[in-house]
């Protein structure tokens, strides 16, 4: 078995559906608590909706990730050398995302940079007023991940692409505090190690991935509880430990009950997901909670939700094979789709600009 094995798309659903679903049951079962969940009760008609897409899902991913998958070798000509031609990518993006991040958020916000101040009041999302929202600098922010993949991928081919790897992970490790988006950090560290896992142990990169969960866990689950310590959580708890273990529960708690009241109802007739926030907590709810994957992919595609779910896995199936042989289709954009499988219920990522219009540029950029 291959060191890279452990990072099997089946394999990786299977865990982390366990441990979001293990959360969800210790919610209901009142052994894990939640501060702004009120309510508990789940439509068991919608839940088992749920759960026969999740087995759709895993079904779908243990049948493609063991078939022999014709590999598409299309490779488009140009007229420069490949290594010059990365390079420019590689400038442009950073530089555009520099744009971005100093346009949408930096230059309106009152604190530096290099202060104290600066980091704790983005990570309490103290500034999330001042930014600037749909006016595109969001999204060349977030393009950033393409010089990052790029870079990544060919580290130890020169210093350049050694340079631009920690100038874009320093730029999404910023853009992370300031959009108060911390599971940024969480992509990044996919995008710079998945690549390289290859030449790991199966030893060594097991150790490597349970130190980096313990200390991204920690980082999230703090992370997320300073974002209302100065706010909501006093009307609550006096326990900033408590607050940060429940905020970051709940989002995991909360998918699965808006997904499960929404599935049970047909494609026409799904409630307002701000009526279904009410219906489970306080108004405050609606800044620690996320609609959810099935409920999302529902809303788009109602009764055709199954084709959908069957070919986004047949997409992770190409794209981890592809990335078991080294092909730069799979080291370019299996690292992001590791990501999407790690969100498990909370989002659907490849229904979000900010992820597939990346995917969507790396798979061209793949072909050069």
């Amino acid at each position: 078995m291959k060191s890279n094995r452990i990072l099997n798309p089946f394999f990786l659903t299977i865990i982390v559906y366990m441990g979001q679903f293990a959360i969800f049951f210790l919610f209901e079962l009142g052994i894990m608590g939640s501060f702004l969940i009120t309510n508990k009760n789940f439509s068991l008609i919608g839940l088992a909706h749920v759960l026969l897409l999740i087995s759709i899902q895993v079904f779908s991913l243990f049948i493609f990730t063991n078939l022999s998958l014709p590999q598409i070798n299309l490779k488009i000509k140009i007229f420069i050398k490949k290594d010059l031609f990365k390079r420019i990518i590689i400038i442009f993006f950073t530089f555009l995302g520099i744009y971005g991040l100093y346009m949408g958020a930096l230059r309106n916000f009152s604190t530096n940079i290099f202060t104290l101040k600066f980091w704790i009041s983005t990570m309490s999302n103290h500034y999330r007023e001042f930014i600037v929202w749909g006016s595109g600098y969001t999204m060349m922010d977030d393009l950033t991940i393409i010089p990052l993949t790029i870079s990544s991928v060919f580290f130890n081919k020169n210093k350049f692409y050694k340079i631009f790897l920690v100038i874009n992970f320093l730029i999404v490790f910023l853009s992370a505090f300031a959009y108060s988006s911390r599971l940024k950090i969480v992509l990044a560290v996919f995008i710079v190690l998945i690549p390289n896992s290859i030449k790991l142990s199966k030893k060594n990169l097991k150790l490597i991935s349970i130190f980096l969960l313990i200390v991204m866990l920690i980082f999230l689950i703090w992370g997320g509880g300073i974002r209302g310590q100065n706010t909501i959580m006093y009307n609550f708890t006096n326990s900033d430990f408590l607050w940060s273990i429940y905020t970051f529960t709940d989002y995991y708690n909360s998918t699965i009950l808006f997904s499960s009241y929404a599935l049970s109802s047909s494609p026409n007739n799904i409630p307002n997901i701000w009526n279904i926030r009410n219906y489970f907590g306080h108004k405050q709810i609606q800044g620690y909670t996320n609609d959810g994957k099935f409920f999302v992919i529902y809303k788009y595609f109602g009764y055709f939700s199954p084709i959908f779910i069957i070919l986004e896995s047949l997409l992770y199936a190409i794209s981890w094979k592809s990335f078991e042989k080294r092909r730069k289709f799979g080291l370019f954009t299996y690292p992001i789709m590791v990501y999407m499988i790690f969100e498990g219920v909370r989002i659907e990522a490849l229904l979000v600009p900010d992820f597939y219009i990346p995917l969507i540029l790396l798979s061209i950029f793949s072909l050069f």
